[in-house]
């Protein structure tokens, strides 16, 4: 009897691990790819995804210094232009050296846009132009889909820093 009772409540809890990781997973924020960052001392730093990883929401992150967390988001400005917004972050990393705390690009669909690293706790920042060039390869709006790949230099306190690389984003919000 108390083994048929233990057969029936492990299958029962398989089941309802199957179900929230199917449920979970259509929602679910995900990365792959690369950031590469040449701190200003020439120390390479920088996120690497080899396969779908998912992210945390920022404002959950909680207190866990092993949490990535990000974000995506394909909205609209002021002026009803597409604008798509990525970041990925380590929130509670402790800043050491030019280590990657965070990681964020807001790319407008008609031009310009805006990168911007904290590395050990100082910001990094990039405007897309001359020496900051940042594409969009996709933007799948129904799906939740963006992929973006860049080259930008970033200047900052501690001087200049470059990052290159490409994030693949699945489970992005859509906003109107």
């Amino acid at each position: 009897m108390f083994a048929m009772l233990f057969t029936m409540v492990r299958w029962s809890t398989l089941g309802l691990v199957a179900l929230l990781a199917a449920c979970a997973g259509d929602d679910a924020l995900a990365v792959r790819g690369d950031v590469s960052i040449a701190a200003p001392d020439g120390t390479a730093t920088g996120l690497d995804f080899v396969q779908n990883t998912r992210l945390v929401d920022e404002d959950f992150a909680g207190a866990d210094t092993n949490v990535i967390a990000g974000r995506c988001r394909i909205g609209r400005d002021e002026n009803g232009d597409e604008v798509i917004s990525l970041s990925v972050s380590r929130p509670n990393a402790v800043a050491e050296g030019f280590q990657v705390r965070s990681f964020a690009l807001q790319l407008p669909r008609a031009g310009g846009g805006e990168l911007i690293a904290d590395l050990g706790g100082d910001t990094y920042r990039g405007s897309v132009g001359a020496d900051c060039i940042a594409n969009l390869e996709y933007v799948q709006r129904g799906d939740g889909l963006v992929g973006t790949n860049f080259n930008c230099g970033l200047r900052g306190a501690e001087g200049d820093a470059r990052a290159q690389g490409e994030l693949f984003f699945e489970g992005c919000t859509n906003e109107n």
